[in-house]
């Protein structure tokens, strides 16, 4: 009997663990030469269902040294996340592009997989690789609470 019990706690751990979702944030990469305009999308996996959003606090990571955020922007907003709910700031601190998000709605919002959240435009000034990555003040939050485990992939130009 402890046996078969075993067996069947040990089949629902495991279906447990396969059907929980991977959330994955990622900052696309690019290769362009010095003193070229380059757009970054943020694209987004993993987060709908029980991984479903409301609110989000972005900091984006770069070297100034290699990147230029004079004239830099953020377009293409998804229609799930209108730029209307964001505060953002290119300049928020040094090397660090700062975006706030909170649903409209007050709900959680349900994001397909592979949706571009948004793009960021900046001008690469360098002459070698620099990456572009998330500081650890970044987190999304739904009804659940923290959305938990994310992967936050960073980019490179």
């Amino acid at each position: 009997m402890k046996k078969l019990l075993f067996m069947f706690l040990c089949m629902f751990f495991v279906s447990v663990a396969l059907n929980a979702q991977q959330i994955t944030i990622t900052i696309g990469s690019a290769t362009v030469t010095s003193g070229s305009q380059v757009t970054l999308p943020v694209t987004l996996q993993g987060l709908n269902g029980a991984n479903a959003i409301a609110v989000g606090d972005l900091y984006v990571a770069y070297d100034t040294t290699k990147i230029s955020v004079v004239g830099a922007s953020l377009t293409n907003f998804t229609p799930l996340a209108p730029e209307v709910d964001w505060i953002t700031n290119v300049n928020w601190g040094r090397g660090i592009i700062y975006l706030g998000w909170m649903s409209g709605t007050l709900n959680d919002v349900n994001f397909p997989n592979g949706t571009v959240m948004f793009n960021i435009n900046i001008t690469y000034t360098g002459t070698t690789p620099t990456d572009i990555t998330w500081d650890p003040r970044t987190y999304f939050e739904g009804a659940l609470g923290f959305a938990p485990n994310i992967n936050w992939i960073g980019g490179t130009i």
